[in-house]
């Protein structure tokens, strides 16, 4: 913990305590009496902290600030990449919802999310959306009824009924659906749900599905570890119990920077002896994965299985043949 992190650490304790004796202090900070007195005096002579020491409390506590005195502020602290990502994508979902009920929760998230931004930066919020963007593709939009009434069924545990539209047939089919989850994923909504039609589980683009009402029917329930080892045990979003291994090969270019990747939380790397990195990894559902390794053209082979390897094959084949002459 360096010392800013420390002037924070003291700060929250001060602030949520009567009086903050040192020990506690000392204990909460992992370090030394002296360390704890040179950081308080750095804060109060440098900082203008309006710490004192209680005699009778027998602790350290905020004093009313001098009103003649320089503002109290502490030192500009940032977040890491993730909780950046984080602050900064709630800001920019909560701004593309529609007006609506929630009109006053939003506003209220909002307010919150700003002050977190902008009291943890020496910067002004307009300043850190300026300089950092978050950028997210093209994602559908979801009819607001479908998305109220699947998250009405998610929580309250009832069955939909809904008309689900194949994406690569263009079939149009009935489905009762028991809501396991919603998830979000790669700027689109996914539903988890146990198919009563096909009597298994599958996951659900929420933009697929239209005619979303909402039953009296107890849903089906399953347990976390079930939904896990079906939707959760290949790559991608589409996964299912029985997976194949892919064998990929990347160039010797490129592999020092997918060494850094993360594609599934069982994925397998190593080297070859010409210094190209060999990915092992489970899979199930392979469209994404296909999607995934065409991405990288010439920059990837996959070596194993047969069938997904014929199948990259083919459709390279057939783009090559649209761009000839």
């Amino acid at each position: 913990m360096d010392r800013t992190e420390r002037f924070v650490k003291i700060n929250q304790l001060l602030q949520t305590r009567k009086s903050t004796p040192i020990d506690i202090l000392i204990e909460s900070l992992s370090v030394s009496r002296a360390t704890i007195k040179r950081d308080i005096c750095y804060m109060r002579d440098r900082l203008f902290a309006p710490i004192v020491w209680d005699r009778h409390l027998r602790g350290y506590r905020f004093e009313n600030a001098d009103p003649d005195f320089p503002q109290y502020t502490l030192p500009g602290v940032w977040f890491n990449s993730s909780e950046a990502h984080a602050l900064l994508t709630m800001e920019f979902m909560l701004r593309r919802i529609q007006p609506g009920l929630l009109d006053p929760h939003i506003h209220h998230l909002q307010k919150k999310i700003h002050g977190i931004l902008e009291h943890s930066s020496e910067h002004s919020l307009k300043e850190l959306k300026r300089r950092i963007r978050i950028i997210h593709g093209g994602a559908p939009n979801v009819d607001s009824h479908t998305f109220r009434t699947v998250s009405a069924a998610v929580l309250s545990r009832l069955q939909l009924h809904v008309h689900y539209r194949n994406r690569r047939t263009d079939e149009i089919t009935p489905r009762v659906l028991s809501p396991q989850r919603l998830v979000y994923y790669n700027d689109v909504w996914y539903l988890d749900s146990w198919c009563h039609l096909r009597n298994s589980l599958r996951t659900f683009r929420l933009d697929n599905l239209s005619n979303v009402e909402l039953t009296t029917q107890i849903a089906k329930d399953l347990e976390d570890s079930q939904l896990n080892s079906v939707l959760a045990s290949g790559f991608g979003i589409f996964s299912g119990e029985k997976t194949k291994l892919a064998v990929l090969r990347f160039s010797k270019n490129i592999s020092s920077w997918v060494e850094r990747e993360h594609w599934h939380s069982n994925q397998k790397v190593d080297y070859d002896d010409q210094g190209r990195l060999i990915m092992i990894l489970p899979y199930s559902v392979d469209s994404e994965l296909v999607r995934q390794i065409l991405k990288y053209g010439p920059e990837l082979e996959v070596l194993k299985p047969t069938k997904l390897r014929r199948k990259i094959k083919s459709m390279l084949s057939t783009t090559n043949q649209i761009y000839e002459e």
